[in-house]
């Protein structure tokens, strides 16, 4: 039985028949443990940067949603502007679009008038990598805040709520 070895590699033994043996050729290959070890190292490393990758894209989603949301706090001071009451600003086109667009990102979209259509609020959440949601409320006085929480009584009157 021939051995070979080498820098750095466990010795790798070979059988070779008589009279086949080429002494001008090296033996070479890897053992299996070798090939192991080296799976298992670039398995750890796809999970440490696919755990991070998957963190940042929920960072990325929760600062769309937030520019979002702030878009319609915007839009809220428009429609009023434009009429004498806040009634209807749920039926609208633009909140359907930002509900669209939160959907697509994840999460959900709640819109709320006070009883008299004199104020509204909106309140969206999206599913946590870190925590159970995060909650984005927007209302008419110009309230706007981020909750780790979720949404469920925060727009019932019409204003946010905590």
């Amino acid at each position: 039985m021939q051995t070979k070895r080498s820098k750095g590699f466990t010795p790798l033994e070979v059988k070779v028949p008589q009279g086949k043996r080429n002494q001008n050729k090296p033996l070479t290959g890897f053992t299996i443990i070798e090939i192991l070890v080296v799976v298992a190292i670039i398995t750890a490393l796809m999970g440490v940067v696919l755990s991070n990758t998957t963190k940042y894209t929920q960072k990325g989603r929760r600062t769309a949603v937030r520019t979002d949301m702030a878009g319609a706090l915007i839009f809220g001071a428009q429609y009023v502007s434009n009429g004498t009451s806040y009634s209807g600003i749920c039926g609208t086109a633009e909140i359907d679009k930002l509900r669209t667009a939160i959907t697509k990102k994840g999460g959900d979209l709640w819109c709320n008038t006070t009883p008299s259509n004199n104020g509204y609020c909106l309140c969206s959440h999206l599913p946590a990598w870190d925590s159970d949601f995060h909650v984005f409320c927007v209302d008419n006085v110009g309230f706007k805040d981020e909750y780790v929480n979720n949404c469920g009584n925060a727009c019932s009157v019409g204003y946010c709520r905590y």
